[in-house]
């Protein structure tokens, strides 16, 4: 068992899904059974969060999931794309800035930038 730190930088070229043709998005980041969601970016297809989130009880064959959402007021958010990256990918004892693709129904629809530190 170890522990991750994992920082949502920010993301580019994220789809546009509000009809002024941007994006109000965020990010949630799950490992195991926790999860964690950054703060809502307004009107903005290049979001950056600059958010970190710690995870305890991490196994090395455990995955990060990250999913970028749409906000709307009215009505469920939209998911603007998804992406993962398996624990075991993180060299443990080094931070590892990562740009990873996010993917909605088989399309790349920009991509993520995340810090990860691994330590076991």
């Amino acid at each position: 068992m170890g522990k991750l730190r994992i920082t949502v930088v920010g993301a580019n070229n994220v789809k546009e899904s509000d009809t002024n043709g941007s994006s109000d998005p965020y990010c949630t980041v799950t490992v195991g059974e926790k999860t964690f969601k950054t703060q809502v970016q307004k009107n903005i297809l290049f979001p950056r969060w600059n958010e970190t989130f710690n995870f305890e009880a991490v196994n090395v064959s455990d995955a990060m999931s990250f999913e970028v959402w749409d906000w709307d007021r009215i009505g469920g958010d939209d998911i603007l794309g998804i992406t993962t990256l398996a624990v075991s990918e993180v060299i443990p004892g080094s931070e590892e800035v990562k740009k990873l693709p996010l993917m909605r129904k088989g399309v790349k629809y920009g991509e993520l930038l995340v810090s990860v530190l691994r330590e076991d």
